[in-house]
């Protein structure tokens, strides 16, 4: 593991009390690869901040386990997609590092405290750069990365840096950038943050939007390196999202 994101880490947790957060949790010293498959690595940021108290927070959890289910069923896309679960909520937390879709295995989320979404971008990207330099050192062909962040509200912290980083990865496509809103006053936020435009959930529909996820993540695994794929477009008429 990198000197640089071991510094990283440990000055988050300064910061942040990342909950006694070390890297050998998040990727084993010598991961086990299994094959040579291309890989789509993809970090879940989620949040679950006091806002998501109720019935969001347990339409995230009936959504998270359909996301599961369905990346299951397709076996051959699901040894090429890895996935990861940060969650922003009081501090950010690592829920479930980088593992194959075959072995995801969320468990209940429980919602609290402020939102530093700034300091969960972060070390997403940080996350994300350290895996990279596994899968090269390994000899292992990935994907694009993905970021796909939910958010309930606006950030608590400073996210300017973080928004930074976000359009420096964005134009070396060192990875891309999904962002999530609950609401409009959430959905102008994020339009700061992100370079991709934003959408919103329609109607707590986590259930349709992690169906969407899955089936989009998929057809990306399954195809060659490099080649552009067309997604459902989420803002259709029977779509979960609005924009």
């Amino acid at each position: 593991m990198g000197d640089d994101l071991t510094g990283f880490l440990d000055h988050q947790n300064q910061r942040s009390r990342l909950d006694g957060l070390m890297i050998a949790q998040i990727f084993p010293d010598s991961p086990d690869f299994g094959t040579m498959d291309p890989r789509l690595p993809t970090i879940l940021l989620l949040d679950v901040s006091r806002a998501m108290n109720g019935m969001p927070i347990n339409q995230l959890n009936d959504g998270l386990l359909r996301y599961k289910d369905e990346l299951a069923a397709d076996l051959a896309a699901a040894r090429r997609i890895e996935i990861s679960i940060i969650t922003f909520g009081g501090f950010v937390r690592s829920e479930i590092g980088l593992c194959g879709g075959n072995a995801f295995n969320p468990q209940p989320l429980v919602a609290g405290g402020d939102r530093p979404i700034g300091q969960a971008i972060s070390l997403a990207i940080a996350l994300l750069k350290e895996r990279i330099v596994r899968y090269e050192k390994n000899g292992i062909p990935f994907h694009r990365p993905w970021i796909f962040m939910i958010s309930a509200g606006v950030p608590t912290d400073s996210w300017e840096s973080a928004a930074r980083e976000i359009n420096e990865g964005e134009q070396r496509r060192e990875f891309s950038f999904f962002g999530v809103a609950l609401d409009d006053r959430n959905l102008s936020s994020l339009k700061q943050i992100c370079v991709r435009a934003p959408l919103k959930l329609k109607d707590l529909r986590f259930r349709d939007l992690f169906s969407w996820l899955a089936c989009s993540q998929n057809s990306v695994a399954r195809s060659k390196l490099g080649e552009e794929i067309g997604l459902v477009n989420p803002l259709g008429p029977n779509g979960w999202a609005t924009c």
